[in-house]
C-alpha cells in the first residue's frame, strides 16, 4: 500500500490499532530524497539505449572496497559468449 505525504496519520492510527503498518515511498520519492543521494545510494549510471539514469547502490559501504556500478547488459549482449561456454 503506498501512502502519500497526507497519508501518514492513517499509518500511526493503524499502529496505535496495533496493526502492523508502515508507509512506503514510491520510486519517485525514494529517488528524490536528498539523504539518499548524499549518501550515494542513489547514483547515475549510464545506458546504452537510454542515456544515464538513476539507480540504487550498494547498501554496503566499507572504505577499503569501492562500489562500482556496471550498466546492465542489452538483451541478447552476452548470449554467443554464454553459448559458446557451454559447448
Amino acid at each position: 500500500m503506498f501512502f502519500g505525504e497526507e497519508d501518514y496519520a492513517t499509518s500511526v492510527g493503524l499502529l496505535a490499532a496495533r496493526c502492523c503498518a508502515a508507509p512506503v515511498c514510491t520510486p519517485a520519492r525514494f529517488l528524490a530524497a536528498s539523504h539518499l543521494k548524499a549518501g550515494e545510494m542513489i547514483v547515475g549510471v549510464e545506458f546504452l539505449t537510454r542515456g544515464t539514469y538513476q539507480t540504487v547502490s550498494c547498501p554496503i559501504k566499507l572504505s577499503d572496497l569501492p562500489v562500482q556500478l556496471n550498466r546492465p547488459p542489452l538483451l541478447g549482449e552476452h548470449t554467443n559468449a554464454l553459448l559458446s561456454a557451454l559447448r
